[in-house]
């Protein structure tokens, strides 16, 4: 692997970090509105966090196939 293939690498497990902790935040405003009957907007922010859990994991396992070694590949990990 290249540096500049790197550095792209490393950008984009970064930017998978970021939004795994966004699913975190969004699945946790559906249970809000799950526990308070708003079913149409818990509808929506389960999608959102589905959809936003899927490029993660699909991020994720880009990065284990191409042999991304990286310390923070372990906090991503953890976010799934």
């Amino acid at each position: 692997m290249t540096k500049s293939e790197y550095v792209k690498c490393e950008k984009l497990m970064i930017n998978a970090i970021c939004l795994g902790k966004q699913v975190n935040d969004e699945f946790k405003k559906a249970d809000a509105y799950l526990k308070v009957a708003e079913l149409h907007k818990w509808e929506i922010e389960q999608r959102k966090a589905d959809q936003h859990y899927g490029q993660v994991i699909g991020v994720n396992q880009v990065l284990v196939s191409l042999g991304f070694k990286h310390e923070k590949m372990k906090e991503l990990s953890r976010l799934l």
